[in-house]
């Protein structure tokens, strides 16, 4: 729950769900049928999935299971990898394309109201290539701290530039490292 921090003053309350094991959580997947026991149906104002739909089983019953408990025209906020590396925590299942995404998300029943995606082709190279020196290159872990801060400045650099144009900015909405999704569940 790394991100509790950061939202936690804005809302009433956070409750953390995961798999067994992590002792931040409150609620605790169910891995049978993906469902979450401890949380009621339209129980959630809110549910917030960061980097989660990548390493779940089956990404339908979980867009399933966040659309049963989330009051009905109430907001799922989620990000994803469109282009990652590999990074089991224990599985690692999926990458998206925006479209695919959307479309799984509006499957489930959802609503998306927006959809954007973040660190594009070039930003996205630069990141990759840094992940790749510092696994295959033994020299560059001497170096690492300050090898990760050039990296890190080009990577933003490159962020920067593309944010200037509209017509770049649309296309790292179609072709990104993550995506983030903003959805409604429908007012049934």
């Amino acid at each position: 729950m790394p991100y509790k921090k950061l939202i936690q003053s804005f809302v009433k309350s956070y409750e953390g769900v995961d798999i067994e094991g992590n002792i931040r959580a409150k609620h605790f997947i169910d891995p049978k049928n993906n469902q979450i026991p401890s949380l009621e149906n339209n129980s959630a104002d809110m549910v917030w999935s960061i980097q989660v739909l990548e390493h779940v089983e089956n990404p339908q019953l979980y867009l399933q299971e966040c659309y049963r408990i989330l009051k009905p025209s109430h907001t799922l906020i989620l990000s994803t990898h469109g282009h990652w590396l590999y990074h089991p925590d224990p599985v690692d299942n999926w990458r998206w394309t925006s479209t695919g995404l959307i479309k799984e998300i509006e499957r489930a029943g959802f609503n998306v109201k927006k959809s954007w995606g973040m660190m594009g082709l070039l930003s996205m190279s630069a990141q990759l290539f840094q992940d790749a020196c510092l696994i295959h290159l033994p020299l560059v872990k001497y170096w690492k701290a300050p090898f990760c801060f050039v990296m890190q400045r080009i990577i933003g650099f490159f962020e920067f530039f593309t944010g200037l144009s509209k017509t770049t900015r649309a296309y790292v909405n179609k072709d990104a490292s993550i995506f983030f999704v903003i959805a409604e569940k429908k007012n049934e």
